[in-house]
């Protein structure tokens, strides 16, 4: 089996996980944040890299428009809370979203959100819990 379209296209997602994880490595052992679920990240948008989330099916935001029916997100590849691209940034950044009282951590998922209300746990998390309810009720 051999795809070097696929392979290039998991090169630049995997070549963007590296640059965040040198980024938050220094922060973890500076006890700027204990865990990655605590970084918010900002990158580049390359368009190499965008074409290649959109090839991959990975979507670049925690917004679902059926969170019951969730898509994997870039977020979620990086194992960080929070994540964006954009054509105005030359490097990773990263921000501690712990420090940021308008962000919750998930009771469930531990990652960090914006609660709409008395919600404790994420939308998605909210969508699993009730099927989960559902079907073992």
């Amino acid at each position: 089996w051999r795809d070097d379209k696929l392979t290039a296209q998991m090169l630049l997602l995997q070549n963007l996980r590296d640059a965040v994880n040198e980024k938050i490595e220094p922060m973890r052992a500076e006890k700027t944040i204990r865990s990655s679920l605590e970084a918010s990240v900002k990158a580049p948008a390359d368009s190499a890299l965008v074409s290649a989330l959109t090839a991959l099916g990975i979507t670049r935001k925690d917004v679902y428009a059926e969170p019951s029916n969730p898509s994997d997100t870039l977020a979620d590849y990086l194992i960080v809370s929070d994540c964006d691209l954009s054509e105005n940034l030359d490097a990773v950044a990263i921000t501690a979203l712990s420090a940021d009282e308008r962000y919750a951590k998930c009771e469930r998922s531990w990652k960090y959100f914006k609660p709409e209300g008395e919600a404790s746990i994420t939308p998605r998390d909210a969508a699993a819990v009730a099927i989960w309810d559902k079907d073992n009720a």
